[in-house]
């Protein structure tokens, strides 16, 4: 760096000057240089700064703080505390190309400069980035559901899908969660009248399945899936999800998910909410539109095939044709992989499995937070954070069908879920994790999925009585079932086109019936019960 006898910024500093405007070379006219702060020494000898910068070097310079004067009449000091001398601040502009960390560096070794530093920019705080502690994401050797896989599929992100979340309240205003405050996002039934304690919990859910993919915070597991709310409560009714459910379902189109982020109290603990008749006709109206239903199956630690609740769940009617949910345990968190978690209900109609625990996710703050809009969980839990994980897959799987030409039927998606998950660890059935690569490449390779029957329950009947029973299958193909059965008590027939036992009991006893339905390929599925005629 060139030195001169005296620099004009030298002989401003000197001066005191309030502003000094010096020649602009024209390069630096296009493209101003860096700029430096420069607090001088107490004391007046100050004429050693002429060494380090002359004329050609600076294009302007100006006091730090403009108008000093007028601002510290405003703010007199009300303690002892010495305050800083703000006038030996100055702000330099260098030219173009002048290095100025060399010249900060070369000023601040003068006895005369206390401090010189190149000025950089401030910046807005940054959330970090959370993704890599959603492991749920990860591939199914993992304990995860391989969203990262179905990423890399046409279709995968969830493009072709909507998912609307029915509870009670949200944070659309949370900066990971953008698809919140687009127009139409909220299906409202009624005029939403939200619970402020719940505004974690729905934002949590959101997080899971929609969550901005933007390098911050985290990034939702179907990203591209459109996300919507819909609230349980309104100003008109009170509590009201049944109309949520008919509202959302009607709202959005064949193929789409819905998701139910609710229990109640029934047998003693918490249940599904289906155990509601209102709601259960609302989600068997949603289903057998096309919609797909994903439901909390509670945190109630019973089982759902207990007596309490019917010979078949719920009150002995048929499966509603929603996806009921487990919670189980997640990698590193606090038990075996993937058994079910001491809270979660279980039992044959559960059909899968999501993480209960050590969900990372938007909302609470537990993880990070500096304000209401910028919260994040390592903690989300329960069926409520399974429900979220289970309804991503679901999605992720349809936008696949239809970006392939195809809209998977409800029983047709949730039996492709079924028989392509990873396995539950324990007895309590919690049913399998959902695995997005096995289910995905299998659906693509027009693989044949088995198909699966219903267990009725123990079911009793009346000799000399007409009796009646519809055996529920699914195949994960949509093909046609044919029925058969075994072991039926004297007089009673099964149709082999629909599955429905009917008929006339002739002998009183107990009858073990093994009933079958086939699609023709491979082997039949089967299941097992007791039917008792007794004498009237």
């Amino acid at each position: 760096m060139r030195k001169k006898p005296l620099s004009l910024l030298a002989a401003a500093l000197l001066a005191g000057a309030g502003a000094a405007a010096l020649p602009v070379p024209a390069a630096a006219a296009a493209q101003p240089g860096a700029v430096i702060e420069v607090k001088l020494s107490s004391g007046a000898g100050v004429a050693a700064v002429r060494q380090v910068l002359d004329d050609r070097e600076i294009t302007r310079m100006t006091p730090l703080f403009a108008g000093l004067g007028d601002r510290l009449a405003k703010l007199r000091p009300v303690g002892t505390r010495a305050v800083p001398d703000l006038a030996r601040w100055h702000r330099v502009q260098l030219a173009a190309g002048v290095d100025a960390e060399a010249a900060a560096r070369e000023l601040t070794a003068l006895p005369e400069v206390e401090v010189a530093y190149q000025r950089t920019e401030g910046s807005d705080a940054v959330t970090p980035d959370f993704s890599g502690q959603q492991g749920y994401s990860d591939p199914a050797s993992s304990s995860g559901i391989d969203a990262d896989y179905a990423r890399t599929v046409t279709g995968g992100k969830g493009a072709n899908v909507k998912v609307v979340d029915l509870e009670r309240n949200w944070n659309p205003q949370h900066e990971d969660l953008s698809k919140l405050r687009l127009p139409g996002a909220l299906i409202a039934n009624g005029t939403p009248n939200f619970t402020p304690t719940s505004i974690d919990h729905g934002t949590a859910v959101t997080g899971v399945v929609g969550a901005d993919d933007n390098g911050f915070g985290v990034t939702g597991l179907v990203p591209e899936a459109g996300l919507h709310y819909t609230n349980a409560v309104n100003m008109e009714y009170g509590y009201d999800l049944a109309n949520s459910i008919l509202t959302a379902a009607a709202a959005v189109d064949v193929g789409d998910v819905l998701i139910i982020e609710q229990q109640v109290v029934h047998c003693g603990n918490h249940a599904p909410m289906e155990v509601w008749d209102s709601v259960y006709d609302a989600i068997v109206t949603a289903v057998q539109s096309g919609r797909h239903v994903v439901e909390a199956g509670g945190n109630g630690n019973q089982s759902l095939d207990n007596p309490c609740f019917g010979a078949r769940f719920p009150a002995d009617k048929p499966d509603s044709g929603a996806i009921i949910v487990g919670a189980g345990s997640a990698p590193g968190c606090t038990g075996t992989p993937r058994t079910k978690l001491s809270f979660s209900n279980y039992g044959s109609r559960v059909d899968v499995q999501g993480w209960g625990e050590c969900v990372t996710t938007t909302g609470y703050g537990a993880l990070y937070g500096t304000g209401a809009n910028d919260k994040y969980t390592a903690g989300f839990n329960g069926t409520s954070s399974a429900s979220p994980i289970v309804a991503s897959a679901l999605a992720s799987l349809l936008s696949v069908a239809e970006a392939n030409g195809q809209t998977l039927s409800p029983a047709q998606a949730r039996e492709i879920l079924i028989a392509t998950g990873t396995p539950q660890n324990g007895t309590l059935e919690i049913g399998p994790l959902p695995n997005l690569r096995t289910a995905i490449d299998h659906y693509l390779a027009g693989a044949e999925f088995p198909e699966r029957v219903a267990n009725p329950g123990t079911r009793t009947a009346v000799r000399g009585q007409v009796a009646s029973l519809a055996i529920q299958a699914w195949d994960g193909n949509d093909d046609t079932l044919t029925y058969s059965a075994t072991g039926l008590p004297w007089g009673l027939t099964i149709a082999p086109a629909t599955g429905v036992i009917s008929g006339t009991p002739t002998a009183s006893g107990t009858y073990t019936v093994t009933v079958s339905a086939s699609d023709g390929a491979g082997s039949p599925s089967q299941t097992t019960f007791t039917w008792t005629v007794s004498n009237p």
